[in-house]
């Protein structure tokens, strides 16, 4: 009985606050028991606080979503932007809730077309019960394609290719948004990555190689 008690005290999810600029960008981080956890930048443009969102959390929290925002002090309507990582339900599961009432545009991988349109494997189908998110047809979404791109930032040894140019967000940050290299160890087929800076850092830039 102890025991029980004890864990129905953990919460389902918590909130994680940080400030990355004197100017009033903050990102606020949202970490699940169950499903995959997601991340807010907050910002000023134009006298207007915006945000922008790396993945969105899994459906099963369609519940709280309103709560959690709320907490967090974002308002769903000032979405800019939601950059899903990948196409596993507990990173998109709430995506075409969290864009209803505003303008915001989701960035996908070219990949995640084939899944939205039900291009399933059957190891995907058998192993992981993943859905297909086809309410993200009634979405505005913007496919990214390495292949269309002319700029790789090498980090640690390994060419990722730039999906679009540097994202500004708040006064002094950028967020690059890069395709993962292709191999057989690939998360997904459709994963790509956001790294967030106040600084240009990555300063090793190559073409991307042809036939990428």
């Amino acid at each position: 009985a102890k025991a029980l008690a004890v864990k129905m005290k953990i919460e389902p999810y918590r909130i994680v606050r940080e400030q990355l600029s004197a100017g009033g960008t903050d990102l606020t981080s949202i970490y699940f028991r169950f499903g995959g956890n997601f991340y807010i930048f907050s910002y000023q443009k134009a006298g207007v606080r915006k945000h922008t969102m790396i993945d969105t959390g899994d459906i099963r929290h369609s519940n709280a979503i309103s709560s959690i925002l709320t907490e967090s002090r974002i308002d769903p309507k000032a979405i800019e932007r939601i950059i899903i990582t990948h196409s596993h339900p507990d990173h998109y599961g709430l995506a075409h809730l969290l864009v209803k009432g505003s303008e915001a545009k989701i960035l996908v991988h070219s990949n995640f077309k084939n899944v939205i349109e039900g291009d399933r494997t059957t190891f995907e189908r058998s192993w992981l019960g993943l859905r297909n998110p086809r309410e993200l047809r009634e979405c505005d979404v913007e496919f990214l394609s390495p292949k269309s791109s002319k700029v790789a930032i090498e980090i640690d040894g390994l060419k990722f290719p730039r999906l679009v140019e540097p994202i500004q967000i708040g006064d002094a940050g950028k967020l690059e948004i890069l395709a993962i290299p292709e191999s057989p160890e690939t998360h997904s087929k459709d994963q790509i990555i956001a790294l967030y800076s106040t600084r240009d850092h990555y300063r090793i830039k190559a073409p991307v190689p042809q036939g990428y």
